[in-house]
């Protein structure tokens, strides 16, 4: 495993007290201020792991404080893929000696040891499976171990609902079903229609009639009240057999259909039914690792909004950027670390300064892409989009957070819809521009190696041309 470095950033951690006079609380807050660091990440870091101990400093459960000093005592500004998994198993196995009175078992022993051979794994990523019908339902796995030993939940948004879904997407998805099988039950569903449209299930009947009224014409031993009374008896049979063929296969292209647009409508694996359901199920100020689209973040609930710690290191070096809200009124609004909106830094000469102007320009790109569905907004409800012009109708209650995560579900599916179709012509022009060479065009390499024989013969014909001017110098 390469021993990759990750910069951190330290934030304040507020924990609410009902005591407002406690001595360490903010005057007037309620809330208990403390300060640690958390580790950030680029586009491609191991988020799982990165989430993990995230959460676990958080909640004051481990910190990565000594992993700062290098050889001579200084502050390197961050810390190492290794220092992070030994951080965290000496956390679980902490956990794990406290729960077993100091000295666990071989059992416990051995659920340690795949655990932290998980966390190295986690590096390189994690796969997850999903269960449809409740945010916390994954299949259990080794890798999901990690979050029960650190005594951490992992959730999803991706959650089906009848109201949101229908009925039949429902009791397809909703059952426990996890996504493998869910996508396994559907091929082979697709395959069962496929061959059940090329055949009827009549053919040993009609062939059974057909021989009566046969044998009835070259007079052979049957009186032919008996031979018509099994042909129709025949037929019957054979029009009540295939009403039941045909009544399975409609089930059949029912199910397969509903899995199909559940599956393609949901394809940002965030649903308006999942957020409600991690609203819900998320205590007040517990931090939860969320998953969504191979990727992991840590969650917290505060007076009922969700909000996403914000680990880019393109925000290091703000630190009033410490949380996202993630549905309800504040939807995709950047707080510090005390909930409060972020408010810009003003340069001392009045204005914005270069770094300010700077990331002004960043905050303004986030908010352009998270407002990518307005390009659709003619075939949105006005009631589920959020005006940024009047900001005085601000919604409020179980409608506003209905609304709010409406609109996220449909812009992060507008926005995965956008990627998939720009992905789609990007292929289509590759294949255009190769068609238009040619089958007979020449390719560069071979272009350079013919210069390359011209060079040579060039070279060679000057060379034995002006021999008798060459002086050698031994």
């Amino acid at each position: 495993m390469t021993d990759a470095f990750f910069p951190t950033k330290r934030i304040d951690v507020v924990i609410a007290t009902d005591d407002r006079d406690d001595d360490d609380a903010i005057a007037g807050t309620g809330v208990i201020a403390r300060s640690c660091r958390i580790v950030t990440q680029n586009a491609n870091g191991p988020c799982p792991l990165l989430a993990v101990v995230n959460a676990m400093t958080l909640r004051d459960d481990a910190s990565v404080e000594a992993l700062h000093r290098g050889a001579g005592g200084e502050d390197v500004g961050g810390v190492s893929l290794d220092g992070i998994v030994d951080v965290l198993a000496g956390t679980m196995r902490r956990r794990i000696c406290s729960e077993e009175d100091g000295t666990p078992d071989a059992n416990a022993t051995a659920v340690l040891n795949d655990a932290t051979s998980a966390l190295r794994d986690f590096a390189s990523g994690m796969d997850v499976n999903v269960k449809f019908n409740a945010c916390d339902g994954f299949e259990y796995t080794r890798e999901t171990s990690v979050f029960d030993l650190c005594g951490l939940r992992l959730v999803h948004g991706w959650v089906v609902g009848e109201a949101e879904h229908g009925a039949d997407a429902a009791r397809v998805a909703g059952d426990g079903t996890a996504y493998n099988s869910l996508v396994e039950r559907l091929i082979s569903l697709k395959t069962e229609i496929e061959e059940g449209v090329g055949s009827n299930g009549r053919g040993e009947d009609r062939e059974g009639a057909v021989g009566a009224s046969e044998r009835l014409e070259n007079g052979e031993s049957a009186r032919e009240e008996d031979l018509v009374a099994r042909a129709v008896a025949l037929s019957l049979a054979d029009s009540k057999d295939a009403s039941l063929k045909d009544a399975e296969l409609a089930n059949k292209v029912r199910d397969a259909t509903a899995m199909e647009d559940f599956l393609s409508s949901t394809a940002s694996q965030l649903t308006r039914t999942g957020l409600e359901a991690m609203r819900t199920a998320i205590g007040e100020g517990e931090y939860v690792v969320w998953f969504r689209n191979n990727h992991f973040s840590v969650v917290v609930k505060r007076d009922g909004q969700l909000y996403a710690l914000v680990t880019d290191q393109g925000y290091l070096h703000e630190p009033d950027v410490v949380w996202e809200g993630l549905g309800g009124a504040r939807d995709g609004d950047f707080v510090d670390s005390k909930f409060q909106p972020f408010v810009p830094h003003v340069g001392q000469g009045g204005g914005l300064g270069i770094e300010d102007a700077d990331y002004e320009a960043a905050v303004a790109a986030s908010r352009a892409e998270s407002g990518a569905m307005n390009a659709s907004a003619a075939a949105l409800p006005p009631e589920f989009l959020r005006s940024v012009d009047d900001s005085s109708r601000v919604p409020t209650g179980a409608t506003a957070n209905v609304d709010a995560d409406h609109a996220l579900a449909l812009r992060l599916q507008a926005q995965f819809e956008e990627e998939e179709r720009a992905s789609r012509i990007a292929a289509e022009r590759r294949a255009r521009s190769l068609d238009d060479r040619g089958p007979t065009a020449s390719r560069p390499e071979d272009a350079s190696r013919r210069r390359e024989k011209t060079k040579k013969k060039d070279k060679k014909k000057s060379s034995s041309s002006t021999a008798s001017d060459v002086c050698v110098v031994m």
